[in-house]
């Protein structure tokens, strides 16, 4: 078993370094309807609201549970007109844990005396669901955190 997992993991560490992630994630996503909106939604929700870690092939998202994403997908496809059908919440979790290994929850970092700065654009990332707040929120996050980090400190 153990020589099996390892062979496993060679083989997807030797195709991941050859071909492009989306490419393995399209020959993998499931054909079931469901299976492919939800697909697509998490890939939305990700590029909305994940940040790309600058060393390393993760995309850090804001800390909350997979159960918490979970209700905001069912809430979306609910509301939707027509309301359309929805995966199981343990089929969710699997279809992330699959397609999108990478987007992980941001390290938490219990650092006392905060940035301010940090705090207002985490504070309307949490509250702002509007595309182009988000967008705006990102940019404005990737400025601070990529040169002008924690300037006021320096008074």
């Amino acid at each position: 078993m153990l020589v099996l997992i390892l062979m496993f993991n060679l083989i997807y560490n030797l195709l991941f370094s050859i071909l492009d992630p989306k490419m393995i994630r399209a020959a993998i996503t499931p054909y079931a309807e469901t299976q492919m909106m939800c697909s697509i939604w998490l890939e939305n929700y990700f590029e909305k609201y994940g940040d790309k870690a600058p060393n390393r092939d993760e995309t850090h998202l804001l800390i909350m549970q997979k159960n918490d994403l979970f209700k905001s997908y069912i809430h979306e496809f609910s509301n939707s007109n027509p309301p359309r059908s929805v995966v199981s919440e343990s089929k969710f979790i699997e279809l992330w844990n699959v397609l999108y290994p990478t987007c992980v929850s941001r390290p938490w970092c219990d650092i006392p005396g905060k940035c301010d700065i940090c705090y207002e654009i985490d504070r309307l990332r949490r509250s702002s669901e509007e595309s182009i707040v988000q967008e705006k929120l990102k940019e404005a996050h990737h400025l601070h955190r990529g040169g002008m980090f924690m300037l006021e400190r320096n008074e």
